[in-house]
């Protein structure tokens, strides 16, 4: 349905902003700190204990011994975290990138950053903690039961985090955060929603008998191939080798599993269903035929668990990233916490507006291969409205 009177769409990004720049490097300066504090265990260390808890009696009794642990805390943290970073740089630049790109994945949105938080805060005595309280019910089967209580935990993240965007779509409310839409001429047809459920609802039962088979894998092979359960907790190193290794697995696959579904015969009897959303919106990310789900998204995401051999907690991280990233994929708005180098979500909603460009995530298979012509051009002729607008600004 078209809005009279709405604002012109934004099908690709306008001329970078001074305030924007400050605004992303302010966010890395965020970023840096918290990895470097979520590393080290700064946090509970140094703000936690006796001299917070006696920080209320120091105000009211005037406690100095207890004020001065309390003014000595930001102090002992960063001391904490310096001698770490000495100790094992590479380590700690690792840290600071997997948090990044890992939030970067998740669209750098608050509920992004809650979750990055939350699993980075994990170590290894917190993760093995967790596991063992998770899967004890399971008996010997407790490796299925984690991946039961994963794959629930991603079915309630996938629908909590697509019903918070909805009433952007539905009543265009906040009025604030409505605007950002870049299809502002689309609105949705609720009567689709309840069809948008039950595909979506499928989709995510698909996941479970598919969780179970990976599972089996590990078990046949004896840990040799599949997500390795139990084992040692990852290194931030090995959870950056983990994060780019699976990307590349996942944008090869989706690429040409992507192309070959807008061939003429797949896409008249799979992937137009995808399309029925020209304008897409969060909850529609796995709105798709069941082949497709199965061909295009669910196996490129995790296939590479397999001969990687994913750490059980990274394969949680990986999870939610896919999660949270593919629905700001297709949420349609460009949220001003996302950063400016972040083409997403122009780049995959330029696709769905014109079909035919645009059929990876990251882009560079769409540039080897050419299919991004159009958007580049789309890109360019922004380019030229931004500095014509300059030059006038200029001259008045």
């Amino acid at each position: 349905m078209v809005t009279r009177g709405a604002k012109a769409n934004l099908v690709v990004p306008e001329a970078v902003r001074a305030w924007q720049v400050a605004r992303d490097v302010a966010q890395l300066a965020l970023v840096t700190a918290v990895a470097l504090m979520l590393w080290t265990g700064s946090p509970p260390s140094a703000f936690g204990g006796a001299a917070l808890a006696t920080a209320p009696l120091a105000r009211v009794h005037g406690n100095s011994s207890a004020s001065a642990a309390l003014a000595a805390a930001p102090a002992s943290m960063l001391a904490n975290v310096w001698a770490a970073c000495v100790r094992e740089p590479v380590e700690a630049a690792s840290a600071v990138v997997i948090f990044f790109v890992s939030l970067s994945a998740m669209g750098n949105s608050p509920v992004g950053w809650a979750a990055s938080v939350f699993l980075f805060s994990y170590d290894a005595t917190s993760w093995a903690a967790a596991v063992a309280h998770v899967a004890a019910p399971f008996g010997v089967y407790w490796r299925e039961g984690l991946g039961v209580m994963i794959w629930i935990g991603m079915c309630v993240l996938y629908a909590a985090h697509g019903l918070l965007l909805l009433p952007l779509d539905v009543w265009r409310w906040p009025g604030s955060l409505a605007d950002l839409k870049l299809q502002k001429d689309k609105r949705i047809d609720i009567a689709k929603l309840p069809k948008v459920a039950r595909v979506c609802a499928f989709n995510l039962l698909l996941v479970l008998p598919y969780t179970i088979l990976l599972i089996a894998v590990t078990r046949a092979t004896g840990g040799r191939y599949g997500v390795q359960f139990g084992g040692p907790f990852p290194s931030k190193r090995e959870q950056l080798a983990q994060f780019a290794l699976l990307l590349l697995v996942d944008e090869v696959l989706f690429f040409y599993s992507h192309w070959a579904m807008h061939s003429p015969a797949l896409y008249a009897r799979v992937h137009k269903r995808h399309h029925e959303f020209t304008a897409p919106l969060a909850l529609t990310a796995i709105y798709a035929h069941p082949v497709e789900f199965i061909v295009c998204n669910l196996v490129p995401f995790s296939i590479g668990f397999v001969p990687l051999r994913t750490p059980d907690y990274f394969a949680a991280v990986w999870v939610v990233c896919a999660v949270l990233g593919t629905q700001t994929h297709h949420s349609g708005y460009r949220f001003p916490w996302v950063a400016f180098p972040d083409q997403q979500p122009f780049f995959h909603d330029y696709h769905h507006a014109k079909f035919n460009c645009n059929y990876g995530n990251v882009g560079l298979l769409d540039w080897l291969h050419g299919t991004d012509r159009q958007y580049k051009a789309e890109l360019a002729k922004q380019a030229a409205r931004d500095a014509a607008v300059r030059t006038k600004l200029m001259k008045s």
